[in-house]
């Protein structure tokens, strides 16, 4: 062979290399769009002294004799509600569709989701009893209303009763375009939307070191959190033997954007990686004059070579769903809805892992020993599914596993949200909340 001539077809092949920033098919990533993504990330940085949760959580509201889902619409529903809410908190301003649809207040949002499950979300703060007293309030006033109509919270994850085709959908329309989208995309995006309630918890980072740990430590304990909160054994009137169910919807909504992100564990992931994440993300629909448009465009595809706002990158941070979510911080979004008591037991748990550093450093270090990866989450995540608290948890029996972490955080933690954490304990204890006697 002609080495000379070999080496020249090398070297061709060689400059077809690209640099990471570019997009397969040949598509160079517009850089300048990218960086923007990157400075949004940076943007939410935060002081170490900070150390808040934010928490947002969703309810079913259901007929108290039937258990049938409340309708927005009608007589005494879930709009009506709403409405009797906004007059309890002086000086809150109402959030429109194209009617009513939640309401600002100073201490938290009332929105809606698809099917008028009511969300509230509270603004960040540092304690866990200021969060309590809160959502406490909240709940007692929303009860108030509801009790005078026959309804009641149905505190479980998915739509027991129901048959979610049968919701009327709330007057939004960006509920509306996304219904669209999910009878082309996957096969339970609808279910997501209409059968499903979450409590979210959201934690600041102190620097992209920080950034990269806590959602590195999140994903390695997202099967563990999903575990100790599952809360749903029927689904529209039919019981089911399986775990996470709403795990298991999500699964099947989106593959581009729910699971976890690629090479989400490696060494030198950071704000670079998840802006690329975002950017080849598809962006569904945007907004213009104050009007939504349905796109089959990316992010990256529909804003290339334009300078875009805060607004527009909040948008397409929003609309994917992976168990960790990244903003201008980070939001854990494995946990089923719970009773009252067991949300403040997981806001206690995230701030275990978290806020005290000698927890975190050590369960990130647990990280690098499992040589983490994707599939190894994936893996463990299908075995509970399917097991439940007979799974493993990285070789480790479920049980074992969680009695673990518990006792490690607990070593570091005050003696108040200890007793926060207490009920997480007795979910442990019972092997799952669904054995525990309300």
């Amino acid at each position: 062979m002609d080495v000379n001539l070999k080496n020249q077809i090398v070297n061709f092949l060689k400059n077809g290399i690209k640099e990471k920033n570019q997009k397969m098919l040949g598509i160079e990533m517009d850089v300048n769009l990218k960086n923007q993504i990157v400075n949004f990330l940076k943007n939410g940085i935060k002081e170490k002294n900070q150390k808040m949760l934010g928490i947002e959580v969703e309810h079913f509201i259901v007929d108290k004799n039937t258990e049938e889902s409340v309708s927005y619409y009608g007589n005494n529903g879930i709009k009506t509600v709403l409405e009797n809410l906004m007059k309890i908190y002086p000086n809150s301003k109402p959030i429109f569709g194209e009617d009513i649809i939640g309401f600002f207040s100073r201490d938290f949002n009332i929105t809606l989701e698809p099917a008028a499950q009511i969300e509230i979300s509270i603004n960040p703060y540092k304690e866990i009893e200021t969060i309590e007293k809160i959502y406490k309030e909240f709940l007692n006033n929303l009860n108030s209303i509801i009790n005078k109509f026959g309804y009641k919270i149905l505190t479980v994850s998915c739509q027991p009763k129901s048959n979610i085709d049968n919701i009327k959908m709330v007057p939004k329309r960006r509920f509306r375009i996304l219904e669209k989208y999910y009878e082309k995309i996957g096969t339970r995006g609808i279910d997501m939307m209409k059968g499903t309630c979450s409590v979210q918890v959201s934690i600041d980072y102190f620097s992209e070191d920080d950034f990269r740990k806590k959602l590195q430590v999140a994903y390695f304990l997202t099967p563990f959190f999903k575990l100790l909160t599952n809360n749903s054994n029927c689904y529209q009137g039919k019981f089911f033997n399986t775990f996470l169910k709403r795990t298991e919807i999500y699964n099947n909504t989106d593959p581009k954007r729910c699971g976890i992100p690629e090479n989400v564990f490696a060494e030198s992931y950071g704000f670079e990686n998840y802006a690329e994440y975002l950017y080849d993300r598809p962006l569904i629909y945007y907004k213009k004059n104050n009007e939504f448009y349905e796109t089959d465009k990316t992010f990256g595809e529909a804003f290339e070579n334009q300078k875009v706002t805060d607004d527009e990158i909040w948008h397409i941070a929003s609309i994917v769903f992976p168990d960790i979510r990244a903003k201008n911080y980070l939001e854990i979004r494995g946990a089923d809805l719970m009773p009252f008591e067991y949300i403040l037991g997981y806001c206690a748990l995230i701030k275990g892992v978290f806020y005290y550093e000698d927890n975190l450093n050590t369960l990130s270090n647990m990280v690098k020993e499992h040589k983490m990866n994707n599939k190894k989450v994936n893996d463990v995540q299908n075995d509970i599914i399917k097991s439940g608290w007979n799974a493993e948890i990285y070789d480790t029996p479920a049980k074992i596993f969680a009695k673990n972490i518990m006792e490690l955080i607990k070593k570091s933690m005050t003696n108040k949200d200890i007793e926060y954490l207490a009920p997480m304990f007795t979910i442990i204890e019972n092997e799952g909340l669904l054995n525990i006697k309300k």
